[in-house]
């Protein structure tokens, strides 16, 4: 007997999609879709675009939806059907508030994480006030997501010190644990376990 059909929605649809900036063609009938609860990886050579496909997928190339003046002069152009979320995304970039829902949904951790210069625990509470209005304690974030007493004593160990003093692996663990705290509905990762010791998780 058959198993019935999977329900999940769909993500992420690309249908021959184009991406032009002035006269370079960056992708060309791009078509793929991505469904509710499934992992995906890109893989390809360095330059291949991998990086800017994933700031594609994020929405995060547009910045806020452009004017009718700004479009005439933007060297972007898009062509094909992209939807995200179920918001259209392509060939006309989504309205504002679609884009808000989008970048509230999706997080995206890269190689090289972007921190201010105070605390990790005074960024891990600033993250959060942007992104809603509930917020943890450090402490609280570090008890639901350490592996066990020693990488949670690692963790604590590193609250009151500013992002420049820890060391890489360390602080890309921090980035990932930050951007599981927005629980997203899309974890979008751009090589972002590169520096990752194995012995962290």
């Amino acid at each position: 007997m058959p198993l019935p059909p999977l329900k999940n929605k769909t993500v992420f649809a690309f249908d021959l999609f184009r991406l032009v900036i002035d006269e370079f063609v960056l992708f060309d009938n791009l078509s793929f879709s991505i469904r509710e609860h499934e992992s995906v990886a890109l893989v390809g050579p360095t330059g291949s675009g991998k990086s800017l496909l994933l700031a594609v997928m994020q929405q995060s190339l547009w910045g806020a939806p452009q004017q009718k003046a700004q479009r005439a002069s933007n060297p972007w152009r898009q062509q094909g059907q992209v939807t995200i979320l179920g918001h259209e995304c392509a060939p006309l970039p989504p309205s504002t508030d679609a884009l808000q829902e989008i970048h509230s949904s999706i997080a995206m951790v890269r190689e090289s994480s972007a921190w201010l210069p105070i605390s990790i625990a005074e960024n891990f509470h600033l993250a959060q006030r942007f992104t809603g209005p509930s917020v943890q304690s450090y402490e609280e974030i570090v008890d639901n997501h350490a592996q066990s007493p020693r990488n949670r004593a690692l963790l604590l160990s590193l609250a009151e010190q500013m992002p420049s003093e820890i060391e890489a692996p360390y602080l890309q663990y921090l980035a990932i644990i930050r951007a599981l705290v927005r629980k997203p509905k899309v974890l979008l990762l751009d090589e972002a376990l590169i520096k990752l010791d194995p012995i962290l998780l």
